[in-house]
């Protein structure tokens, strides 16, 4: 299955990089790889994601770090929509899922 970064998607990694690679490098490091092996095994684990509001939509939660990550399968496709700290409050799928991006 191949996986997809959507707009949003990217740029929330743009700014989880940015937010700490001038900080701390190294836990940047650590995050980023966190992320990368959940949207990784999303493909070996699919009936594993949590159900959301969006009936088409599942979510992953990064155990270490806590980040959430929302995604779509379409057509043997993992779309990931968003890289989203629950600690900034609910999430707007209205927002994010758009597959167009």
């Amino acid at each position: 299955m191949q996986i997809v970064y959507t707009r949003k998607a990217k740029q929330d990694l743009q700014e989880i990089r940015e937010y700490y690679g001038n900080h701390t490098p190294a836990r940047l490091q650590n995050i980023i790889s966190d992320i990368i092996g959940l949207v990784e095994s999303i493909p070996n684990s699919l009936s594993k994601g949590r159900t959301t509001a969006h009936p088409d939509v599942w979510e992953k939660i990064s155990p270490k770090y806590g980040y959430l990550l929302p995604y779509y399968v379409f057509q043997k496709k993992v779309y990931i929509l968003s890289v989203y700290d629950p600690r900034r409050g609910g999430i707007n799928y209205k927002k994010i899922v758009n597959l167009e991006e």
